[in-house]
């Protein structure tokens, strides 16, 4: 059986060996995972008759072998959790060398993702999501995280151009 299993693995071509995730990387999922992962941006600016949440949060786990991340967008309304709008997968590609995400939505709206980490605080992607009736659109998010607050502007393309969208403040909950 054991022979077996090694040929199964030669084969297949499978590795048991670890990604080699760069640092840079692994830094930023342990800012994302930090005292249970769960980062809150308050809603006021955007509630309304159809938007009903006070506030909105995430939270990142690691998955397999800390090798990706699975993340949970809910709202937080009169202080009880929604059900999720947004579950992420986050994991660098290794042919592509690339940070990559993928979000999956209510009535099966695909969004993936390339992002880029150019420094120590700063984060940014541009995600094209996929609607089931074929259409699709582009969302650029750029981040800067400091101090347990991630700052975090999107934009949707426009008409040829980046037109500014929501303006929020995650700050990571650490009690």
């Amino acid at each position: 059986m054991k022979s077996l299993c090694c040929l199964l693995v030669i084969c297949c071509g499978f590795s048991l060996a670890p990604a080699q995730i760069p640092e840079r990387i692994v830094q930023e999922w342990e800012m994302l995972t930090a005292h249970g992962g769960t980062w809150v941006a308050d809603n006021s600016a955007y509630k309304n008759e159809n938007e009903t949440a006070d506030a909105y949060a995430i939270t990142w786990t690691y998955g397999l072998g800390k090798t990706s991340l699975q993340g949970r967008l809910f709202g937080i309304k009169d202080g009880e959790e929604t059900p999720t709008f947004w579950e992420f997968r986050m994991y660098y590609h290794p042919e592509e060398k690339k940070l990559m995400y993928q979000q999956y939505g209510w009535g099966g709206v695909l969004g993936i993702a390339e992002m880029t980490l150019p420094d120590a605080t700063h984060s940014s992607d541009v995600a094209t999501f996929y609607n089931t009736d074929g259409s699709s659109y582009k969302i650029k998010h750029e981040n800067d995280t400091r101090n347990n607050t991630q700052f975090a502007q999107s934009y949707q393309w426009k008409d040829g151009a980046w037109e500014k969208q929501r303006y929020y403040e995650w700050v990571l909950k650490t009690g």
